[in-house]
């Protein structure tokens, strides 16, 4: 569901890359899909991301997969992570994320 009254563009669609809503809104769907198997009283218990994350990219393209994740800054396999050891690099990987769109502000203003 887009929280916009009217579609955001993304950063990357500014360079070319085909943009991330597709890959945003397909995402959305299969969540919306997923009903967990112990649903109780009617809420989901939450799984495990390596349970989770199969079928969020399921029906995703790898190109529209690969762009969530540049988006987003998981760290490779942060799926099978232990949640402190995901914390740790994805915490270096958001850092880098944000000296990059400084940079790119940085040259903006120059």
């Amino acid at each position: 569901m887009n929280h916009y009254a009217v579609e955001k563009p993304s950063v990357t669609a500014q360079y070319g890359v085909k943009p991330a809503a597709s890959a945003a809104a397909k995402m959305a769907a299969k969540q919306e899909e997923f009903v967990a198997p112990d649903v109780k009283d009617g809420s989901i218990v939450l799984h495990a991301p390596s349970v989770y994350y199969p079928i969020v990219c399921a029906g995703l393209s790898d190109e529209q997969i690969r762009v969530m994740e540049e988006e987003n800054a998981p760290p490779h396999g942060w799926e099978n992570m232990a949640y402190e050891d995901f914390l740790i690099e994805r915490r270096k990987l958001m850092a880098a994320k944000i000296k990059a769109a400084f940079e790119i502000l940085k040259k903006a203003a120059t």
